[in-house]
């Protein structure tokens, strides 16, 4: 059985309601802060607009060398022209994100709920061969509409090596579909659910699901696993990546703050 290199974190790292429970008024940069408790974020704000070269390299350089960004594939691609006609789009966020170099991770494609494999099949199929394909890029796709679930999709990604997104809503997932030799991990939740709200304390008891996907990480013939946890998943995801990965058995990650700059007397 493959050891997979299991990396844990949160969608984002910018909450207003974490401020206090997670971020303190000591804590500085809030994404230097956060790196050194966790490996990965996913990037949640590229999904509204590619961001610009020099704020990538101000990420790139805030955090340890061991680091790794997700990042949300934008908007203009997923949902407003649904992979037609975006040539420029991608290349413009793909030249982007070349500046992460070395801490850049997956970059997630995810699609609307309404979208289905009827409309967006041909699509899909004119879209896969614009990608590079080398090991320099990973690529998650996330589908929600229920037509997109079947194997015929996953043979697809599988023979472009585009990994499929195991997206858990609260209620568990249709398939998991692993089409690579590294997996994708979101939990979402319901972010209807009105009891989670603020994010400043973990509302929700998800041991059994988080117990499921345990197993499934354990036995998953991966090498890689890239895990996301959501605020909504059960209200407050610092606390629920963390608790998950003392369940997968991972040691903490306590990367020492780096020294205050003293003034000197000469």
């Amino acid at each position: 059985m493959l050891i997979p290199d299991v990396r844990i974190g949160t969608s984002s790292w910018r909450f207003d309601d974490w401020k206090g429970a997670f971020y303190t008024a000591k804590s500085g940069d809030e994404l230097a802060f956060y790196a050194r408790r966790f490996s990965t974020v996913e990037i949640d704000s590229t999904w509204y607009f590619t961001p610009r070269k020099s704020v990538v390299e101000s990420w790139r350089e805030r955090v340890p060398d061991d680091f790794r960004f997700a990042a949300k594939v934008p908007r203009a691609i997923t949902h407003d022209k649904n992979l037609i006609d975006c040539q420029s789009e991608i290349d413009e966020f793909l030249r982007v994100m070349e500046n992460l170099g070395e801490k850049r991770g997956p970059l997630l494609f995810q699609f609307p709920p309404h979208w289905g494999a009827p409309d967006g099949e041909d699509a899909l199929r004119r879209f896969l061969p614009l990608l590079p394909r080398n090991d320099n890029w990973q690529f998650a796709w996330e589908f929600r509409h229920a037509s997109w679930f079947s194997e015929r999709i996953a043979n697809l990604l599988h023979e472009y090596s585009m990994c499929w997104t195991l997206a858990d809503f609260g209620k568990g997932i249709a398939q998991p579909f692993v089409t690579t030799d590294w997996t994708y991990i979101r939990w979402l939740g319901d972010r209807y659910d009105e009891t989670l709200a603020p994010y400043n304390s973990l509302k929700l008891d998800k041991t059994g699901e988080e117990y499921w996907w345990r197993d499934f990480i354990n036995e998953a013939p991966v090498k890689e696993v890239w895990g996301y946890f959501n605020n909504h998943w059960a209200g407050f995801s610092p606390q629920s990546a963390l608790d998950f990965s003392k369940q997968l058995g991972l040691p903490p990650r306590l990367i020492p703050e780096p020294p205050s700059e003293q003034g000197t007397l000469f």
